[in-house]
């Protein structure tokens, strides 16, 4: 086992104890909260080896990130910065509109509805084929809305590309005794199985990122694929959470991005959705 990284094998959780960890999430003190359990047991074996790390010690630097940049279409721009893509979002004011975007995108596309009266996380569809599935589903959006308020609320429709690979979880975080640290599995919160963990100090460089992903189940991230994965693109968007993090850690306590989705060789990453949690619980998030 190296100095700088430990590796945790566990399988995935049921969900009976995903249901008594989801409470949890909202102190949001750790990424993959979904899969809290295996993430405090991953950081006691990491906490075996910090002996070694503060007998060698790596300096942080300045924080120097804005506050101001940490959401919306911000958040993607500075992301994108970083090497983190999030995958191309557009905004539709109507039903026709999305479908003039989707065929500038290039179908298959998801569509997200924009409205007060949709629950977060909620009102999203994804992999729709063509135009008519595109419009049909945004009016049934609407219809659904109308059938339970009344009066529908709509201010309009996010068309997202799809990203199809294999689907990593990635989050950072900091600890009061090991400092901030990085964490990365197969799976996705949003499938609730996160088949294996890797755990990382901080500064995590692209090396060290390649090892993380090398460790898995013995490399099973390319076992996952149909297709040879982007893992030198994988581990940039990894090195590259680990500076967004650094740089801007006066304001964070941590970040997620679930899932990070490894597209096939030379094609590179892109997310699906992005989470952050603020020292003043202030969440924010990507437009994804």
């Amino acid at each position: 086992m190296s100095r700088r990284h430990t590796h945790e094998m566990e399988g995935a959780s049921s969900r009976r104890e995903n249901r008594k960890v989801r409470p949890l999430e909202e102190n949001r003190a750790a990424p993959f909260l979904h899969e809290l359990p295996k993430t405090v047991r991953a950081l006691h074996a990491l906490a075996r080896g910090s002996k070694a790390r503060r007998s060698d010690p790596i300096a942080l630097g300045p924080a120097s990130g804005k506050e101001y940049n940490l959401s919306g279409f911000a958040l993607n721009r500075l992301l994108h910065s970083y090497g983190i893509t999030v995958r191309r979002s557009v905004f539709a004011g109507t039903p026709d509109e999305s479908v003039a975007i989707a065929d500038g995108i290039g179908f298959p596309v998801a569509l997200k509805i924009i409205s007060p009266q949709v629950a977060h996380g909620s009102g999203i569809a994804e992999k729709l084929a063509d135009s008519n599935a595109l419009r049909s589903t945004a009016e049934a959006m609407t219809s659904a809305l109308r059938s339970r308020h009344g009066e529908p609320i709509v201010d309009g429709y996010f068309v997202q590309e799809v990203a199809t690979g294999v689907e990593l979880i990635v989050g950072v975080g900091a600890d009061a005794k090991l400092g901030p640290f990085m964490v990365a599995g197969i799976g996705s919160a949003a499938s609730e199985a996160v088949d294996d963990l890797t755990v990382g100090l901080l500064p995590v460089a692209e090396d060290d990122a390649r090892n993380m992903l090398e460790s898995l189940s013995g490399t099973s991230l390319g076992a996952a694929a149909e297709k040879s994965p982007d893992v030198t693109a994988a581990a940039q968007a990894m090195e590259g959470l680990s500076r967004f993090f650094l740089d801007h850690r006066q304001w964070l306590t941590g970040v997620e991005l679930s899932p990070l989705i490894v597209l096939g060789e030379g094609d590179g990453v892109r997310v699906g959705n992005v989470r952050i949690a603020g020292l003043h619980d202030s969440r924010k998030r990507a437009f994804v």
